[in-house]
């Protein structure tokens, strides 16, 4: 029967009422109506890190990557997301190791990490650190050996040699898939889950859920797609694709600040206050498919990078972004961040702390939102601001390759100090605001306004 874990849990009325609304709606009735969801708390200023365990050490275990919870804390980390822990499918597997997402067992542990107290272990000491941790999620296609095939056929869709797909019609799979997700947050503790391939799977599955899994306490709910949707389906975020594919532009053709200004009006004006997004200018599938950030974006890697993690909605980096990854890694096999140095640490460092100590930069409601201040230059000096209160960050990128005069066509707004966040010399807003303006190329500003006065 649906839902039977909200049965199990100690009493409390609303544990109670989740488990008598489940029993007494019909299957594919929404819950959303009358639980209400609630977004983390302490999503509003947390930087997210993406974790493969695989390429992370030579061991590839969760004990070896606890070595570097600490580190990742004093970087400013504060959600870890984890690609699969489950086991992997041995009938056709890609490569050596296999693809993590062909998933064989969604409450089974991959030994090719370690044991699965090992995880629970470093999931509590990420707890203790304040850090919260994210698992990646794959609900509609799995192993063409899933353990669910030795007994329950009828649980598919379709069965090939490379992948099963599960039947969304079925209530029996729909509540063992509910259980499974409900072991990883009742009994492992993990905060929340990447849904990928969200949008193959039932609207009602999700809001159904979502209500079950944070009747004891707020999850953080990321749909890994670009669509609004997700949000009226109980997800609290969703992965800023369009903001990437325009990132990529900037970083390969010096163009698209435009672009992003229609992308941040259509946020503004398509979504509600809550609607979060998570956004990143890599991640383990583009180093995969795609190559590095190097070859993808180029010399303008830092500029784009300081952009995805200023704009609204929660950054995320991905594991070995802090060493300047240079090379991609491999799908199925066994390849190794070359951890030679932390150089791009102390970036990330002052930026994500800047998040924290900057209510402007928080995500969502509480944050200041974007606020675009067009040039005269057609996209190629790119210029924000995010403001809330006397707090402000002040933001303006030069994508061109050379020197570029150019003029502020909306004023930058004047009265309030501010000083330049790298240096700490004092900004002159009123220069900006004069009748033409010089930009080096691919130069960058990011002030900062001065909170003691």
């Amino acid at each position: 029967m649906t839902g039977y874990r909200a049965l199990m849990l100690p009493g409390s009325i609303g544990q109670m009422v989740v488990a008598l609304l489940i029993f007494v709606v019909p299957f594919h009735t929404s819950l959303k109506g009358n639980i209400l969801h609630k977004t983390p708390q302490w999503v509003q200023k947390a930087n997210a890190y993406e974790v493969n365990l695989r390429n992370f050490s030579e061991e590839g275990t969760v004990d070896a990557f606890a070595g570097h919870l600490q580190r990742l804390k004093d970087m400013g980390v504060d959600v870890l997301i984890f690609l699969p822990v489950y086991p992997i499918g041995q009938k056709n597997r890609e490569g050596s190791l296999g693809n993590p997402y062909s998933i064989r067992d969604f409450t089974g542990f991959n030994r090719e990490f370690g044991h699965i107290d090992d995880f629970k272990k470093m999931v509590r000491r990420a707890h203790q650190l304040g850090m919260h941790v994210v698992l990646d999620w794959e609900p509609r296609h799995t192993a063409p050996d899933h353990v669910w095939l030795e007994k329950h056929v009828d649980w598919f869709e379709t069965k090939s040699g490379k992948e099963a797909v599960l039947d969304y019609d079925n209530e029996d799979m729909c509540s063992e898939m509910k259980d499974a997700m409900h072991y990883w947050v009742d009994d492992i503790g993990i905060d929340g889950y990447r849904c990928f391939h969200a949008g193959e799977v039932p609207g009602w599955f999700w809001e159904d859920i979502w209500t079950e899994l944070e009747v004891k306490r707020p999850l953080l709910g990321i749909a890994a797609e670009e669509q609004k949707t997700f949000f009226d389906q109980g997800f609290d975020m969703v992965t800023a694709d369009k903001l990437y594919t325009i990132i990529e532009k900037m970083g390969k053709t010096g163009e698209g600040g435009k672009d992003l200004e229609q992308y941040m009006d259509w946020r503004k004006d398509s979504t509600k206050p809550g609607d979060l997004f998570l956004n990143y200018i890599t991640n383990f599938q583009l180093n995969t498919t795609r190559g590095p950030l190097r070859d993808r974006i180029g010399n303008r890697t830092k500029i784009l990078t300081i952009l995805s993690i200023l704009l609204d909605g929660m950054p995320m980096i991905m594991g070995g972004q802090e060493a300047a990854l240079s090379q991609s890694l491999p799908c199925c096999d066994k390849a190794l961040i070359p951890w030679y140095s932390y150089i791009r640490a102390p970036l990330f460092k002052q930026l994500f702390d800047l998040r924290h100590q900057r209510p402007s930069l928080a995500a969502g409601p509480e944050g200041g939102r974007y606020r675009a201040l067009r040039t005269n230059s057609g996209g190629i000096v790119v210029s924000f601001l995010r403001e809330k209160g006397k707090d402000r960050v002040f933001y303006e990128m030069n994508l061109e390759d050379r020197h570029y005069i150019f003029q502020f066509l909306d004023k930058v707004p004047e009265g309030i100090p501010m000083y330049d966040f790298f240096t700490h010399e004092a900004g002159d807003l009123k220069d900006l605001n004069k009748q033409y303006t010089t930009a080096g190329r691919m130069e960058f500003k990011l002030w900062v306004s001065d909170v003691d006065k």
